[in-house]
């Protein structure tokens, strides 16, 4: 064994007071910790974990680390995010190498921020950043969550990778005799490692199992990508589920399906107002064969998506009077589904269940689809985790012969029938309400042309060198939820102001912003268009001139600064999409486009393609991107990393144009 790990082992023994018994806080620092230090051989680099412990109890998790700090950057490593309402004791020391001791034993030594719990959700959380840190320290901090069940705050399920970001030479996660004081009891599951890390089921003292790891290199931080979908993954889990469902997925599954989600969606009840608007919209449907739910229910559903969408708004997106009024609403005591026709809007969970209320009132057959998301650990059907999806907020699927889409109805700046990048291709549990009975199953998948992208330039180039420039930018799927998310809760004076100062930042400093309009803003059911005038002045006295044809338009990829090799972690971008930048370039009299700058490449991921010609006094210039998926196997790596590589270029690509000619 290795000099390092066997010094850095033998550490973790001894503050673990043997190899069964939990590390004591306070304890002397030994000699050979210090001898710690960076090995590239063992992944050692700039800061090591010598002990993490994490102990899981009915009513609050504690945690206990002990790092050896090896530079500036792993500094990192000592801090840690506690979320503030959950935080309870917390204590610890930085040791320096001349044997000076800095102590902390409060909250007030935490930094509060608001930081993302996922990508949509921020929470207040408490940032500690232990006093007298420096590049050559050891740091002991202690510190426990308030939780229930085995779990921090109000968490259902929690899945802990075994590697962290730095090298750990021993890592414990000991389960104590959690007593659920739910309806729900707490079980666990974790999955096997590799090599080099080692693993040993053991007892520590009061636990009722303990999880032993040692020797385990940092993770991996693959750009693009979830972890979590990563097959190679070490992980364990504890989670709440239901213990007279079975241990059997073939038994769980059946019994929670015919009981928790029969339950919340089974028996819908909306009231007069919702029967009204239904029996109108009903009339409205049968008398066009192309929307009679009888003949094509796949349209009619999505008919009556869009119907409910212009009928009733969703909480996070409402227009500025509906913003004023919900924040002046006091919380509703009782709140049911007809209040959501009285005031206008609703929640995300509340618009699904009108919306699968209305397709069952029309005779529309649906099935439900539970999914996550794709930043999140996926639906594992033998881990029997029933938290690992939203039980109130299905997707729903409507079939008819070959035919089928599926909805996503708190998305309303979206096609009705068309689903959010983040929620399509996942593992999902399908359920028919017609016997509650299930099966797995995938959720849909759309190519690039869901997203297109479609930005036009009129531009003129004049003998003194002034230069204008008039751009419509319109776009579909997700480029239209953004510009309707980003405007359409906004006063007209707000969204003007914010209009002007973000497209003055996007087309740069060097031009003047005459003038910059939206349409269709107002109506979430429509194509947002964006205008743009523009102007700057170029000198005319070199020979040639070099103009980027698309200001203002990017292209939302970029290349990581670093690939890690050896990846087994899919790949994971935002979405496919379809983008086509044009511009009519006029230029003055003896002027002309130099050079043939025209090329283009495609590979599996995608295709590039920059387009430059010349038919009188006018330039066409078209680049035109497009990514094919969204998800992509681990060894599709490379393939990427040349995209990206095309996406750089064609980026930078400008063209030139000469005084007399090419």
């Amino acid at each position: 064994m290795h000099r390092t790990l066997f010094l850095c082992l033998c550490l973790c023994f001894t503050y673990s007071y043997g190899a069964k018994k939990p590390p004591e806080y306070g304890q002397p620092i030994p000699d050979e910790a210090w001898q710690m230090t960076n090995d590239p051989n063992l992944g050692i680099q700039d800061a090591a974990y010598l002990m993490y412990y994490t102990q899981f109890n009915s009513t609050y998790v504690k945690h206990y680390r002990l790092i050896r700090i090896l530079s500036e950057q792993g500094k990192s490593a000592a801090e840690f995010a506690a979320e503030s309402r959950w935080l309870n004791k917390v204590r610890g020391r930085v040791i320096d190498r001349e044997g000076g001791i800095t102590e902390f034993n409060n909250r007030e030594d935490f930094v509060d921020i608001m930081a993302f719990r996922s990508r949509r959700e921020k929470a207040k959380v408490k940032i500690l950043i232990p006093p007298g840190l420096t590049d050559d320290c050891i740091v002991e901090i202690e510190w426990t969550m308030d939780g229930s069940d085995g779990m921090e705050g109000e968490a259902n399920f929690m899945r802990h990778p075994v590697a962290e970001p730095f090298y750990c030479a021993k890592k414990v996660l000991d389960i104590a005799s959690i007593k659920s004081r739910g309806y729900a009891a707490t079980r666990y599951v974790w999955n096997g490692v590799q090599a080099p890390t080692t693993f040993a089921k053991e007892r520590y003292a009061g636990a009722q199992t303990t999880l032993v790891y040692e020797n385990i290199p940092p993770r991996k931080e693959h750009p693009y990508g979830n972890p979590f979908l990563d097959p190679n993954l070490a992980f364990f889990m504890i989670f709440k589920t239901f213990p007279d469902f079975g241990g059997d997925p073939d038994k769980f599954w059946p019994r929670f399906c015919k009981s928790v989600l029969k339950e919340n969606h089974g028996r819908i009840v909306t009231g007069g107002s919702h029967r009204s608007w239904l029996k109108e919209l009903k009339s409205q449907l049968s008398a066009n064969p192309a929307t009679d739910p009888k003949q094509n229910p796949v349209a009619a559903a999505k008919a009556t998506l869009e119907a409910l969408h212009r009928r009733i708004s969703l909480t996070h997106i409402l227009t500025p009077e509906q913003l004023t009024a919900f924040r002046n609403q006091k919380e509703r005591s009782n709140p049911q589904l007809e209040h959501c026709f009285r005031d206008g809007w609703a929640t995300a969970d509340q618009i699904t269940h009108i919306f699968i209320k209305s397709l069952r009132d029309l005779g529309i057959k649906e099935k439900l689809v539970f999914t996550n998301s794709l930043d999140e650990p996926p639906l594992r059907p033998g881990e029997l985790n029933p938290f690992s999806f939203s039980w109130w907020m299905p997707l729903v699927l409507v079939e008819h012969g070959q035919e089928k889409a599926m909805f996503c109805a708190w998305r309303p700046s979206l096609p009705a029938g068309y689903l959010p990048a983040d929620k399509q291709g996942l593992p999902a549990l399908i359920v028919d309400p017609k016997g509650w009975n299930h099966s797995f199953g995938q959720t849909l998948m759309y190519g690039p042309k869901a997203n297109q992208q479609q930005t036009t330039y009129e531009a003129v180039f004049a003998e003194d060198g002034a230069y204008t420039v008039a751009m419509e930018q319109v776009g579909t799927g997700f480029y239209n939820a953004v510009n309707s998310f980003n405007y359409y809760s906004l006063t007209d004076s707000e969204r003007d102001n914010l209009l002007h100062e973000r497209w003055q930042r996007r087309f740069g400093d060097q031009f003047q912003i005459d003038g910059v309009t939206i349409e269709g803003d107002r109506d979430l059911q429509k194509l947002t268009t964006i205008k743009v005038n523009a102007n700057l002045t170029m000198s005319t006295d070199s020979e040639w001139i070099s103009i980027n044809p698309f200001p203002g338009s990017f292209i939302d990829l970029s290349s990581p600064l670093m690939w890690q090799p050896d990846r087994t972690e899919p790949l994971v971008l935002d979405r496919p999409f379809y983008q086509v930048d044009t511009m009519h370039l006029k230029l003055a009299n003896g002027w002309a486009l130099k050079g043939n700058p025209s090329w283009k490449k495609a590979n599996e991921i995608g295709s590039v393609t920059f387009v430059a010609v010349q038919e009188g006094d006018t330039v066409t210039i078209q680049r035109v991107v497009q990514l094919n998926g969204h998800l992509f196997h681990a060894d599709a790596q490379e393939l990427l990393r040349v995209y990206l590589a095309w996406i750089e270029e064609v980026e930078m690509q400008q063209i030139a144009i000469a005084n007399g000619g090419a």
